[in-house]
């Protein structure tokens, strides 16, 4: 398991850090890699204390920074997985139809994505975010 502190609600900088970690745990014999949830960008921990006018440039960020499954970001994870020949299991704020879900994607050896689990039911301080479009991560 890879542990590390996300560089917070910044999707391509957390990535960054786990891909150097990954770079070692292969290195020492890693054969599969994996991370905890919503480790990208980093676990909304404000939505337990407060849901005020004062969070939302928080969840604008969260949105913006959470990922899509066809989105540069994922395409690297899956090259990562492929390059180094090892399973990933990745925990991910994922972005999809107006909501932010906590997922796990499942990233075979080859960077085949072999599958992808949404928290069944996301909370509904986990769904308090605008839709809006912007660039895939």
């Amino acid at each position: 398991m890879l542990q590390i502190a996300p560089v917070y609600l910044d999707a391509r900088a957390t990535w960054e850090k786990l891909k150097a970690m990954a770079d070692i745990a292969v290195a020492d014999g890693a054969e599969v890699l994996t991370w905890g949830e919503s480790l990208i960008p980093g676990y909304p921990g404000w939505i337990a204390v407060d849901s005020s006018e004062t969070q939302k440039p928080l969840y604008a960020r969260y949105w913006d920074q959470a990922v899509t499954l066809d989105g540069p970001l994922v395409a690297d994870i899956r090259e990562c997985a492929r390059r180094h020949k090892v399973m990933i299991v990745a925990g991910v704020a994922e972005r999809a139809g107006g909501s932010t879900y906590a997922t796990t994607l499942t990233i075979g050896r080859d960077g085949s994505l072999l599958g992808r689990h949404r928290k069944i039911k996301p909370t509904w301080r986990q769904r308090t975010l605008s839709i809006r479009t912007g660039p895939r991560r």
